[in-house]
C-alpha cells in the first residue's frame, strides 16, 4: 500500500526530468519561416532535445515542404465570395443610415401621417357649410270643375248651387212675364178689328198686323265635370350656411327667392307674376343625448390621442432599430475577430503541421502524430467557414435596418471598425426602473390607449341617454310683383315668423343603448390590464437586463482568464515539447482549447455589449445613449430632417480606449496572439535565458513581448 500510495507518484515525476535535464541539441541546417503577421515577435528558446541515436546534421534528408496555404485576410478579395465588395463601416455611419433609411420607422412615419389626416377630419365635423340651389320648375296640372278637395271647394260650390237656384227663379219668372205681354198685345189687336168690322167707326183702322217676337227662353245653366289643366311656373333660388358647435348647437341661416306664375290652359288674362323673398334663422339644441362637449368631441380627442401613440411608436421602432443596428455592429466585431482567431489557429496549425513533419523526418515522430496535426489543420479550416457563416448572417441582419431597398448585384460586404466596448451603465434597478417608466414609448402608447377608451365610455354613456331637444326658428318673408319691392318689404319685417318648441325620444328598453356603454367599460379594462402586463414586462426586462450584464460580466471576467493561461499553457506546451516533454496530441489539445477561449471570450464580449443595448431599450434611452436629439413636434418632415443631433457626438456611449469603466471586465485591444512556434535552432544561437523575476511574470500578458498587442488589417497606423 506505502508503495502504491508513495512511490509511483514520485516516479512518476522524478523520472521525466531525470531524462529530461540536459538533452543534446542537433545541429539543424534550416528552420521554418516566421508566419506572416508575427514579425517581430519574440522566439521562445529553448533546448531541443534529440534522440540518442540521432544522425549526424549533414545526413539530415531535405525538409519537406507544407502545401497548406495560410488563410486570406477578410479584405482580401473574393474573401466572401465572387466579385464581392469589401466596405469598412462605423458605428456612427451605420447609426445614420439607420435613421435615415430603415424601413420598419419608415412605415411608422406614414403611420403618423395617417393619423394627422384623421386629426384634421375629426375637426371637419365643425366646418361651416355653405350650400345653395338654383332651380326651375314648370307645373301643369289637369284638374275638374267639380273635383272637390276640401271645405273650400265644398263651400263654394254650395253658394254656386244657391246662385244657381236664384237665377234660375228670376229666368223663370222673366219668361212669364214676356209670355204675359204678348198675349195682351193679341187681345188689343183682336179687339180692335173688331170693332173696325162691326162699324162702329166711320173709317177702317188698320190692322196692327203685331207678331210678338219673343225672345227664346232662357235656359238655365248647368254645370258638368269638364277638365281644366292649370300650368305653375316656378323659378327659385337658395342660399344658407350650417354649422355645428362642439356642445352640439346646429345652428344655420338661410335666404330663399322664387317667381311664381299662374294660369290656366286657355286664359285670356295677361297674369303677372309674383315675386316672394325669406330669410330664416334655425337652431337645434340637444340637451342630453348629443349634447355636451363629451359626445361631440370624441372623434377629436381620440384622433388625436391616436396621433400622440403613432408618434410614440414611431419613436419606439427608431429605438428598436437603433438597439438592432448596434448588438449587430458588435456582434460583427466580434465574428471578424473571431475569423481572426480562426485564421490565427489555421496558422499555428500549419506551423505545427510543419514542425511535425520535422520531427517526423529526423525520427522523432511517427505519422500517427503527422497525421494529428494534419487533422487539426483540417478542423481549424471548417472552424473558419462556420465563423465566416456567422458573419455575413450578421450582415443580412445589418443590412435589414440600414439599406432603403434592394438592389440586384449588390455584393458589398461590411466590416466594421475595431471600436471600445460600451459602457456599462449603473446598475441601480430603482433608478432604471423609474427611468424606464417615464421614458419607454412603448408603456406611453399604452397609457394613451387608456384614456382614449375613456373617451369612448363617455360617449356611450352619452349615446345612451334619451334625446331631447331644443328648436327654433326665425325669419321674415316679402311678397310684391318685383323681385326688388320682395326684398325691401322683407327688411322692413312686415311679415314675420318664429317658431320655439322642445322634441324627443326615448327607446323603451334602451337594449343598445347599455350594451354600448358595458362594450365600452370592458375595453377600458382591457386597456388597464395591458398597462399591468406592460409594467410587469418592463420590471422584468429591465432586471433581467441588469442580471445578464453582471453575468455577462463575470463570464468574461472568467473567459479573460482562462484564455490568459490557455496561452500560458500552450506556450508552457511549446517549451515543453521542444524538450520532448510533451506529445503532439496534447500541444493540438492545448491549442485548440486556447483558440476556443478566446472564441468564448469574444462571444462574451458581444454577448456583454449586447445586454447594455437591451438596457437600454428596456429603460427606453436608445436615443440618448446614442446622442440622437430630434425635434419632438408633429409635422409633415421625415425623420431625418427633424433631427438635430446625430453621432458622432463625441461616443459618450463608448469607453475610452485603456480605460474601461469599474464594472467593465474587458480590454479594449485585440487578443494577443500566442508565442509564435519555436523554430529548432542551434545551441549556440540559443541567447541568455530571462531572468526568475520576467519568467514569472504570466498574469499580465501585455508585460511580455510574446503578448503584445497586434494590429488587425483594416487598423490605420
Amino acid at each position: 500500500m506505502f508503495i502504491r500510495r508513495w512511490c509511483i507518484p514520485f516516479f512518476s515525476i522524478a523520472v521525466p526530468t531525470v531524462f529530461a535535464a540536459d538533452p543534446p541539441v542537433p545541429e539543424l541546417r534550416a528552420s521554418p519561416p516566421p508566419l506572416a503577421g508575427e514579425k517581430g515577435a519574440a522566439q521562445v528558446d529553448a533546448p531541443v532535445p534529440a534522440p540518442s541515436d540521432a544522425t549526424p546534421a549533414a545526413d539530415v534528408p531535405p525538409l519537406e515542404k507544407v502545401n497548406e496555404p495560410a488563410p486570406a485576410k477578410p479584405t482580401a478579395t473574393d474573401y466572401f465570395g465572387k466579385k464581392t465588395k469589401v466596405e469598412v463601416l462605423s458605428l456612427e455611419k451605420a447609426i445614420q443610415s439607420a435613421l435615415k433609411n430603415n424601413l420598419d420607422a419608415k412605415i411608422e412615419e406614414v403611420a403618423i401621417s395617417l393619423e394627422n389626416a384623421r386629426v384634421k377630419n375629426a375637426y371637419g365635423e365643425f366646418d361651416p357649410v355653405f350650400s345653395f340651389a338654383l332651380q326651375r320648375q314648370r307645373l301643369k296640372t289637369p284638374d275638374a270643375t267639380d273635383n272637390i278637395r276640401n271645405a273650400d271647394s265644398l263651400l263654394r260650390l254650395q253658394d254656386v248651387a244657391l246662385a244657381t237656384q236664384v237665377v234660375n227663379s228670376g229666368i223663370a219668372a222673366f219668361n212669364s212675364t214676356q209670355q204675359g205681354v204678348a198675349n195682351f198685345l193679341a187681345e188689343i189687336d183682336r179687339r180692335i178689328q173688331a170693332v173696325s168690322t162691326q162699324g162702329v167707326l166711320n173709317f177702317q183702322l188698320p190692322r196692327l198686323n203685331y207678331q210678338p217676337q219673343l225672345a227664346s227662353p232662357i235656359q238655365a245653366p248647368t254645370f258638368s265635370s269638364d277638365i281644366v289643366t292649370f300650368t305653375q311656373d316656378v323659378d327659385s333660388a337658395e342660399a344658407g350656411i350650417r354649422a355645428r358647435t362642439p356642445i352640439g348647437t346646429i345652428f344655420g341661416v338661410t335666404f330663399r327667392g322664387n317667381k311664381t306664375h299662374l294660369s290656366f290652359v286657355g286664359d285670356t288674362r295677361d297674369v303677372l307674376p309674383t315675386y316672394g323673398a325669406s330669410a330664416t334663422f334655425e337652431f337645434r339644441q340637444p340637451l342630453l343625448k348629443d349634447g355636451g362637449l363629451s359626445a361631440n368631441l370624441a372623434d377629436v380627442r381620440i384622433a388625436r390621442k391616436n396621433r400622440d401613440a403613432a408618434e410614440l411608436s414611431w419613436k419606439f421602432r427608431i429605438e428598436v432599430a437603433l438597439q438592432n443596428v448596434t448588438a449587430t455592429y458588435y456582434d460583427m466585431v466580434q465574428a471578424f475577430g473571431d475569423l481572426e482567431n480562426k485564421s490565427d489557429a489555421i496558422n499555428a496549425a500549419i506551423k505545427l503541421l510543419a514542425f511535425s513533419k520535422r520531427r517526423e523526418q529526423l525520427g522523432f515522430f511517427s505519422p500517427y502524430e503527422t497525421g494529428q496535426a494534419k487533422v487539426q489543420l483540417l478542423t481549424d479550416q471548417a472552424n473558419l467557414f462556420g465563423a465566416k457563416t456567422f458573419l455575413l448572417d450578421r450582415q443580412v441582419l445589418l443590412k435589414r435596418q440600414v439599406l432603403p431597398e434592394f438592389k440586384v448585384g449588390d455584393s458589398t460586404v461590411y466590416l466594421p471598425e475595431m471600436i471600445p466596448a460600451l459602457k456599462v451603465p449603473d446598475l441601480k434597478t430603482e433608478a432604471l426602473l423609474q427611468l424606464a417608466f417615464s421614458k419607454r414609448s412603448d408603456y406611453k402608447v399604452l397609457l394613451i390607449a387608456a384614456e382614449s377608451e375613456d373617451v369612448r365610455l363617455k360617449f356611450a354613456q352619452n349615446q345612451s341617454w334619451p334625446q331631447l331637444d331644443v328648436v327654433g326658428s326665425y325669419g321674415y318673408t316679402g311678397l310684391d310683383r318685383e323681385f326688388g319691392d320682395a326684398v325691401d318689404r322683407l327688411q322692413e319685417g312686415d311679415a314675420p315668423a318664429w317658431q320655439l318648441g322642445i322634441t324627443g325620444s326615448v327607446p323603451i328598453g334602451n337594449i343598445q343603448g347599455r350594451a354600448q356603454v358595458e362594450a365600452a367599460r370592458a375595453r377600458k379594462a382591457q386597456a388597464i390590464l395591458r398597462i399591468k402586463q406592460a409594467e410587469l414586462e418592463i420590471g422584468l426586462s429591465v432586471q433581467r437586463s441588469i442580471d445578464t450584464i453582471r453575468n455577462n460580466q463575470q463570464a468574461l471576467a472568467a473567459a479573460k482568464a482562462t484564455s490568459d493561461a490557455a496561452r500560458e499553457l500552450v506556450n508552457v506546451g511549446l517549451k515543453r515539447m521542444e524538450a520532448g516533454q510533451l506529445s503532439n496530441f496534447e500541444l493540438i489539445d492545448q491549442q485548440r482549447r486556447l483558440y476556443e477561449a478566446r472564441s468564448v471570450e469574444l462571444r462574451y464580449q458581444a454577448a456583454l455589449n449586447k445586454a447594455i443595448t437591451e438596457l437600454w431599450l428596456a429603460t427606453g434611452t436608445v436615443l440618448d445613449q446614442l446622442g440622437v436629439v430630434y425635434e419632438d413636434t408633429v409635422d409633415e418632415r421625415g425623420l431625418w430632417d427633424r433631427i438635430t443631433k446625430a453621432p458622432p457626438l463625441g461616443k459618450p456611449y463608448l469607453q475610452k480606449a485603456g480605460k474601461p469603466g469599474p464594472d467593465a471586465q474587458q480590454r479594449p485591444e485585440v487578443l494577443a496572439p500566442i508565442a509564435p512556434f519555436p523554430s529548432e535552432k542551434p545551441a549556440k544561437e540559443k541567447p541568455d535565458k530571462p531572468a526568475k523575476s520576467q519568467r514569472k511574470e504570466t498574469g499580465d500578458s501585455s508585460k511580455t513581448p510574446l503578448f503584445g498587442p497586434r494590429k488587425l488589417p483594416w487598423q490605420k497606423d
